[in-house]
């Protein structure tokens, strides 16, 4: 099969063929909520387009983004090791589709293939690493530099260079005041690095935006060459995340 997702363009052909009979394409909105707290998974889902954002729920209800998935991943398939209940909201980042495939048949796949079982535990691994970044980056840097690393990370995991998002959803995402989201957009702007208007945002300079966000967008690119190489590694090359360190100013 032809597929975009950077884990199953990763297992070898036999292995791939134990997940690929029981796919099913289905699509998701911007804004849709997909799980709740608390609710079963019941199926795992590899995506093709678009982004997930994983929301952590904090005082007064407000949401705060804590992790997000393209197509560089899936949804839900670190549940399928577990109890398989959420533990976090997920709502569509970003609107787009990939394969669906319940949560049985993917335990059922762990169980004869190694190969799945490495791309699991990498991933699992990945994810990790980059959730301890992001904390560590929302500590230490400026809101413009994190909206700069969040802008590219979506711009990652789209084809075009026009995105739509709110002050209102950015703001959210990033943990801040809409007043702090308006000038760091506007900082950006200034330096021709976007264009924003109405809810929608132009990436005009990638490189400058890249300049201009902190080291962690860098880092943890690094980190997805290396833990999802385009060619799969054995499972005894991997490296443990407590081996490897975050950028100097992380």
């Amino acid at each position: 099969m032809k597929t975009r997702n950077r884990l199953l363009a990763s297992l070898p052909r036999k292995d791939l063929a134990l997940l690929e009979p029981h796919f099913k394409t289905v699509s998701f909105r911007q804004g849709e909520t997909l799980i709740d707290v608390g609710q079963p998974f019941k199926t795992v889902l590899f995506l093709e387009s678009g982004a997930i954002s994983y929301v952590s729920l904090v005082d007064g209800g407000a949401a705060v983004e804590s992790d997000s998935v393209g197509r560089e991943g899936v949804f839900g398939l670190v549940a399928s090791a577990g109890p398989g209940i959420a533990i976090r909201r997920a709502i569509g980042q970003i609107a787009g589709e990939g394969h669906a495939i319940a949560l049985g048949k993917v335990r059922a796949a762990f169980d004869r293939s190694e190969a799945i079982r490495d791309m699991a535990m990498r991933y699992s691994t990945l994810r990790l690493s980059q959730v301890m970044q992001w904390a560590a980056c929302n500590a230490r840097h400026s809101v413009e530099a994190r909206l700069a690393r969040w802008l590219l990370t979506c711009a990652d995991r789209t084809d075009g260079q026009i995105l739509e998002f709110t002050h209102d959803y950015l703001a959210e995402t990033l943990g801040v005041t809409r007043t702090s989201v308006t000038l760091a957009a506007r900082s950006l702007q200034s330096a021709g690095l976007i264009v924003y208007s109405r809810g929608k945002i132009r990436l005009v300079d990638l490189k400058g935006l890249i300049n201009a966000s902190c080291a962690c967008y860098a880092f943890v690119h690094s980190e997805t060459e290396h833990f999802l190489p385009r060619q799969r590694k054995p499972a005894r090359e991997i490296e443990s995340v407590g081996a490897r360190s975050g950028p100097a100013d992380a």
